[in-house]
């Protein structure tokens, strides 16, 4: 499996020293309780792969552990560009209002391998929408990684 942030170029992330720096839109530095941000990411199965596969958000670990005052939400949209605080055409794998700290409830989504299997599979489109909590501390920041697991099928 491989990841984009910018929906053309990928590569792969197998650590979260690796991991992709997703790219949230405007006011993503400067947030407060009531601000929602989204950032797009595709994920596709890279070339030669010879089964389909399962995905599933394995783990959500922020840093510092115990951050609070953000949630989050991932949705598959129909296209990369779809993805905004209000993402069109939405399917919630991971519902909006999760705390940073879980993947409760998350649901697996499926790749597809290339056709023909010298070229990469189809992408899906992957929006990860963050909303400011009034908890939200003043002057604080988290760094947060998502762990997206593929097994083939």
């Amino acid at each position: 499996m491989e990841g984009s942030t910018n929906g053309t170029t990928y590569a792969e992330h197998p650590t979260a020293g690796t991991a992709a720096a997703l790219v949230f839109s405007t006011g993503f530095d400067d947030i407060s309780p009531g601000d929602v941000v989204a950032a797009p990411f595709a994920v596709r199965l890279t070339a030669a792969t010879t089964y389909d596969a399962t995905v599933t958000v394995a783990s959500a670990t922020p840093a510092p552990p115990g951050f609070v005052g953000l949630t989050y939400g991932i949705a598959t949209v129909p296209a990369f560009a779809n993805c905004s605080a209000t993402p069109t055409t939405p399917t919630w794998i991971v519902a909006q209002g999760t705390p940073l700290n879980s993947v409760a409830g998350a649901a697996p989504f499926n790749l597809t391998q290339g056709t023909p299997p010298t070229t990469p599979g189809a992408a899906v489109n992957l929006c990860f929408v963050v909303t400011a909590g009034p908890t939200l501390v003043q002057g604080t920041s988290v760094t947060e990684t998502w762990q997206l697991l593929a097994e083939s099928v």
